[in-house]
């Protein structure tokens, strides 16, 4: 989900990755591929979290998701 031009971003932690590997993983509902760092806590952040209000503020995921919770917000009100 995170490929641009400079490289890849984790979309767990928001961080470039540079110079090293990342995992590819999908989630369930979405048809993207999302990617995050082999190394480090990343993976076991998302592994943890219950519901994406866990994940970091710097998350990708996490400021999708409240973009969308924002506009059903405004629908149902």
């Amino acid at each position: 989900m995170a490929i641009i031009s400079s490289g890849v971003i984790c979309d767990i932690c928001g961080q470039y990755i540079l110079l090293e590997e990342y995992d590819i993983f999908t989630l369930r509902g979405y048809d993207k591929e999302f990617h995050c760092h082999t190394s480090g806590d990343c993976k076991g952040i998302l592994f943890e979290a219950e519901t994406w209000k866990d994940l970091p503020a710097e998350s990708l995921i996490r400021r999708a998701m409240e973009v969308v919770d924002k506009k059903v917000e405004r629908l149902i009100n």
